[in-house]
């Protein structure tokens, strides 16, 4: 059956990180999509072969102007949606920016946020026009995406650094499928949440599952509740073999909670074995890569030259009431067998970290009334200043 519904849509894949360089690196990329999709920046396709970006990003320090003008203008009409095609495209434009610019940015973290009021109902055939993939069915392109999403960061070894946000804004359109279909409200709910299954992957519990709104100006005054970063990153010398590593992280409360562990190595495999959390959950301690029992967390694979070896937690939750840990700063201690001395090298304010990488991508249906657009609009510009509150679009 023909789906009828239309699809507004962006989505933003964002890094912050820290280089050692300690510049700011702020850029941003816009794919807009309907009948088709276009891009603020050029590039070539190959033939059943994902095409290779060409043009760097907007740099949204130095010109804002610029990506202001590429909102408003890389816009293609029509009344089809291809959200699983455009999101083909974005995780190829992040395997290139990745590889080109930010590979020996180890900390970078990627973010996708999907704003949309309708589902896909053209991607198969305009990724098969457009030679970027061949598949059969909707069921086959979330797969796809699903897969692809696993492996867009590392070949899948730092998928972690991938965060997935869901925004459905329940327009007419959803309303009235329901009542065609005679779905109950249990029955919708499950039925998008198919639809969406293939971004579940990257939420892994920081994220929720799906947001749902009546209105996009609904979504864009929930963004500062739901959008809140409580990953931890952190790097351990490979010289700490054998010690126990103490963190203490202070939240957005100014409360202290605390992460030990004893370094180990096994194979080439570092982990944190003999984990200790003191005002954490034990669901803290899981992530995709890490399936951890509370127990252990083991290390992500690196490069072995490297000296240091890289952590991440992601979900941080209070052990008392549940509630999501914002870290502010975290600091790093080792036991030397008699004192637990500080490493001033490790301490940081992980989430004022000065590198950035978003890509947009937008839906421009024919069914958008003006005020849809403006409220759209409305949304890309408050998640960037909930980034980074230096930029003002």
């Amino acid at each position: 059956m023909k789906n009828p519904l239309f699809l507004i849509a962006f989505s933003i894949i964002c890094g912050l990180s820290s280089c050692a360089t300690h510049q700011k690196f702020y850029k941003a990329d816009i794919i807009g999509f309907g009948e088709d999709a276009q891009t603020s920046y050029t590039h070539k396709k190959g033939i059943f072969k994902n095409w290779a970006a060409q043009s760097q990003p907007i740099d949204l320090l130095n010109d804002n102007r610029t990506f202001s003008r590429a909102i408003n203008s890389v816009i293609p009409r029509g009344n089809n949606t291809t959200l699983y095609y455009a999101t083909d495209l974005a995780i190829d434009r992040i395997k290139w920016v990745r590889r080109k610019v930010a590979k020996y940015d180890r900390e970078t973290r990627y973010y996708i946020f999907l704003l949309t009021d309708g589902l896909d109902n053209a991607s198969m055939q305009v990724a098969k026009n457009n030679k970027q993939a061949l598949v059969l069915s909707s069921d086959a392109y979330r797969k796809r995406i699903e897969r692809r999403l696993k492996n867009a960061i590392g070949s899948g070894k730092n998928h972690h650094g991938l965060t997935v946000y869901t925004m459905l804004r329940k327009g007419n359109d959803i309303r009235q499928m329901a009542i065609d279909n005679e779905l109950s409200e249990e029955q919708m709910a499950e039925y998008l949440e198919k639809q969406f299954s293939c971004f579940r992957y990257a939420s892994h519990g920081e994220a929720p599952a799906l947001i749902q709104e009546n209105e996009f100006k609904d979504i864009e005054k929930v963004l500062d509740d739901k959008l809140i970063n409580n990953n931890l990153d952190f790097r351990v010398a490979k010289d700490y073999r054998g010690k126990r590593i103490k963190l203490t992280i202070t939240d957005q409360e100014g409360e202290e909670s605390r992460l030990e562990g004893t370094l180990k190595a096994f194979l080439g495999q570092y982990r944190l074995v003999d984990i200790k959390a003191d005002g954490l959950t034990k669901d803290s301690l899981r992530t995709p890569y890490n399936k951890a029992n509370g127990t252990k967390l083991k290390a992500l694979p690196g490069d072995k030259r490297d000296n240091n070896v890289f952590f991440t937690l992601s979900g941080l939750r209070k052990a008392e009431t549940g509630r999501m840990l914002q870290p502010v700063s975290v600091k790093q201690a080792f036991y030397d067998g008699t004192i637990w001395q500080n490493n001033t090298e490790y301490e940081k304010t992980p989430y004022v970290r000065p590198n950035a990488y978003c890509i947009f991508l937008i839906d421009g249906s024919l069914s958008l009334t003006d005020e849809d657009v403006q409220a759209e609009k409305a949304v890309v510009k408050k998640i960037i200043k909930i980034i980074d509150p230096k930029v003002a679009l």
